[in-house]
């Protein structure tokens, strides 16, 4: 999965959103605390599986593995109806 063309992170003060550029069925700003941040910047520039995006996360932060499945699975689940998502 990737972030499509026309979705930016921008960064605002103390807060991340991520923003939809263009023409979007999805007009708004998604808020993003610091571990969503990290797993959209996971799929902003590249192809990368749920199990790649685990492995970063329990890299990066001191959560078990269950914790960061269900916090993985509750962004992509954002990102997917905002239609911010490219799946293969």
């Amino acid at each position: 999965m990737k972030l499509k063309k026309g979705f930016l992170i921008r960064q605002l003060s103390a807060e991340t959103v991520l923003v939809p550029v263009g023409k979007r069925s999805f007009a708004g700003l998604v808020r993003l605390n610091r571990t969503a941040a990290f797993i959209v910047q996971q799929i902003r520039d590249e192809d990368v599986t749920e199990e790649q995006i685990l492995a970063r996360v329990l890299e990066k932060y001191d959560v078990d593995r269950d914790t960061a499945m269900r916090d993985i699975g509750k962004v992509l689940g954002i990102l997917r109806s905002v239609n911010a998502l490219e799946e293969s």
